[in-house]
């Protein structure tokens, strides 16, 4: 090995080089960093930038965060959200359409939290880094508790609107069966002069003979279970009273039935009740639907 690369003979006097004949100058020894066959360590350079540090992110000068989050959340409806950070023209059809009907506000709510919605110049929102953790824990707590309040309450509206409506529907059948029996009722007395008694009316053979063209259901409350006619106005079934002239009880043997009154008792509890024709100026003041 050349004792010049050698680092333990480094110390050593350095050889001197004589010119050679020729007057050629011998070469010189080297005079930089010597190689020693190990790599040699690298160059530390200061970096510019540490680990870990904050970046520095350009954000909105005017529009901050948090108030954009409570516009959201409390007056997103009429678009005040999208026109504090300068979305003049989504505030307005916003507010043209009340968010969507709600959807469109609850959509840009989470946007506004989440940090998605910027200002007009497409700069993020003053704020979000520092506030936007505790503003969606905040949030999203009182998005359940309202949940946990709204649900059962539009479930409440829902049962009581359907209720509503069933039982609406339900009040028209009744009147039109208690108009339609006694429309056929009518039909029996003009040809026989007399009018059922209640005994007829709870006969099926009777009706089927006599009061001809009335389907079996129209004797029937929607609500009840039978088609049996009852003395009294009761409720889940129709009734049905015959008297004679004096207001007495009738067979139409000793005594023609000569007046009678139908009714049924409403959702409400009130009661529906057709008359004869010939006791049209005896039915109740308060009855419904008289004649």
């Amino acid at each position: 090995m050349d004792p010049r690369l050698d680092p333990t003979q480094q110390d050593q006097p350095t050889p001197t080089f004589a010119a050679p004949q020729g007057g050629q100058l011998a070469p010189q020894p080297p005079t930089g960093p010597i190689y020693t066959g190990q790599q040699a360590p690298a160059q530390a350079f200061p970096s510019t930038h540490q680990a870990g540090a904050p970046t520095s992110v350009q954000e909105s000068p005017t529009k901050e965060y948090v108030p954009a989050v409570l516009l959201s959340y409390f007056l997103g409806i009429f678009g005040v959200d999208r026109f504090y950070v300068g979305h003049v023209g989504l505030g307005v059809a916003k507010l043209l359409t009340l968010g969507g009907l709600g959807l469109w506000a609850l959509v840009d709510f989470f946007l506004v939290l989440f940090g998605k919605v910027r200002d007009k110049s497409g700069l993020p929102l003053k704020g979000y880094a520092q506030h936007g953790k505790i503003m969606k824990i905040v949030f999203m707590v009182l998005l359940g508790i309202s949940l946990l309040i709204v649900v059962p309450v539009l479930l409440m509206l829902v049962l009581v609107t359907s209720n509503g409506v069933q039982s609406r529907a339900t009040d028209v059948e009744r009147k039109n069966d208690i108009s339609s029996i006694r429309t056929h009722v009518e039909v029996y007395y003009a040809k026989n002069d007399e009018y059922p008694t209640l005994k007829n009316m709870n006969d099926t053979s009777w009706r089927m003979a006599n009061l001809v063209g009335l389907e079996g259901i129209a004797y029937a409350d929607p609500a009840g279970k039978t088609d049996v006619f009852a003395s009294a106005p009761t409720k889940g079934q129709y009734a049905y009273e015959a008297t004679g002239e004096a207001g007495e009880a009738c067979d139409n043997v000793a005594v023609s039935c000569v007046f009678y009154q139908i009714a049924a008792t409403l959702s409400d509890g009130t009661e529906y009740v057709k008359t004869s024709d010939t006791m049209a100026d005896l039915a109740p003041a308060s009855s419904q639907g008289s004649q």
